[in-house]
């Protein structure tokens, strides 16, 4: 039925406050609860890499006074212990990986560096960081074990963080 201009039919805005109340019921189930995306992480473990592990010089003289220097160094794959934090929010996060103590052209500051390329799933969440305009990363958590893992030899255990609670 129609209602005619200036008349109100209330069985007719009795159904439209029910579709309205129906659509609001089915969004707030729909939509994904706030605190379920936030999620806080350390990862402690170790970040892998060729290290120099010793080094020696020396200097002589000969008959002249000719200075004569030398040096040698050896390196070998070493494991250097660090940890890692991750914090998402709102669709956005965030990771504090240390750089490679290696990389000579990791440049910019040191902390906290936005996520690019930021993929999520029951499983795993992967993304991308970089360290300056040349040099970068990406890593992968796996949701299941707590495993960290990055290209830039980071390998570790993350551990869930509740925010809400003091530690001391």
């Amino acid at each position: 039925m129609r209602a005619r201009r200036g008349q109100v039919w209330y069985r007719d805005e009795m159904n439209w406050d029910s579709v309205r109340l129906f659509a609001f019921s089915a969004a707030l189930v729909a939509a994904p609860a706030t605190s379920a995306q936030e999620l806080s992480l350390s990862c402690e473990g170790a970040m892998r890499g060729m290290f120099k592990d010793r080094s020696a010089g020396g200097m002589a003289t000969d008959n002249q006074g000719n200075v004569i220097t030398g040096g040698g160094s050896s390196s070998r794959y070493s494991d250097i212990p660090t940890v890692a934090q991750f914090e998402m929010a709102g669709g956005n996060a965030r990771l504090n990986l240390p750089q490679p103590p290696t990389c000579s052209i990791c440049v910019g500051e040191k902390g906290w560096r936005n996520v690019k390329q930021l993929s999520v799933s029951d499983t795993r969440i992967t993304g991308k960081i970089t360290y300056g305009m040349f040099s970068g990363t990406t890593f992968e958590i796996d949701r299941r074990t707590g495993v960290m893992t990055s290209e830039n030899g980071f390998h570790g255990q993350c551990k869930a963080i509740d925010l809400t609670k003091r530690q001391f």
